[in-house]
């Protein structure tokens, strides 16, 4: 019938085996939680770093150069976005978003952007992305990537806001010399006859005009 003795021993072995295996994989997994408790922390003192030393100062800066812009941070963490609040001279929404997010478990951190242009009537740059390794950000890159965006953003704005399609009928005027369609809250080239206010597409086209008004003069809406 065999040594019972001996099965009863090898079984209890199989037992505390078991037991200091269990008892390792417990501490290993406490281990990792702790790790992952301290990325965790690494990773918001590193996020709140990046966005309100690098991010949000530069979203404020865009925000003051433009009277119709506002900003305003995202409730869902780390982003920022700057709106253009000018439905009540031209026919679109126009914002930028900026942010950052991150992955522990594959150590990376990213930073991206995202340029709304809606309906969209114009060619740009509507995003993206860039991924940095967790432990070695470069603040240095981060802000040329920011800044980068942000230009993208006042070329954009540019193009919008001399796009015809875009405009509200009731301020668009034309260019007396040229012909071209132009409204006046994208900061044309002016001049004033009399009651008269005339709008330009470009300093040349206003040029020509104060060099012979009267050659010009009825060719104007206003």
């Amino acid at each position: 019938m065999g040594d019972l003795e001996g099965f009863r021993a090898q079984l209890d072995g199989l037992l505390v085996h078991q037991r200091q295996e269990e008892e390792k994989n417990r501490t290993a997994l406490e281990v990792e939680m702790r790790d992952q408790i301290a990325s965790q922390e690494d990773l918001d003192l590193i996020s709140s770093n990046i966005f309100f030393d690098i991010i949000e100062p530069r979203l404020k800066v865009l925000a003051d150069l433009f009277e119709d812009a506002e900003y305003c941070k995202d409730d869902r963490g780390y982003f920022g976005r700057v709106t253009f609040n000018t439905a009540h001279h031209f026919r679109g929404v126009f914002a930028l978003e900026v942010g950052l997010f991150a992955e522990v478990r594959s150590n990376e951190f990213f930073v991206k952007y995202q340029l709304g242009v809606v309906p969209v009537f114009i060619t740009f740059a509507k995003g993206d992305t860039h991924s940095y390794p967790l432990r070695r950000v470069s603040e240095e890159e981060v802000t040329l990537f920011v800044e980068r965006a942000i230009e993208n953003a006042i070329v954009t704005y540019s193009k919008y806001t001399h796009n015809e399609n875009y405009f509200v009928l009731e301020f668009n005027h034309k260019d007396p010399v040229c012909g071209m369609m132009v409204n006046e809250f994208a900061n044309p080239e002016t001049t004033a006859a009399g009651k008269t206010t005339h709008y330009f597409c470009s300093s040349s086209c206003r040029k020509k005009f104060l060099e012979n008004p009267s050659q010009y003069s009825d060719s104007s809406t206003e």
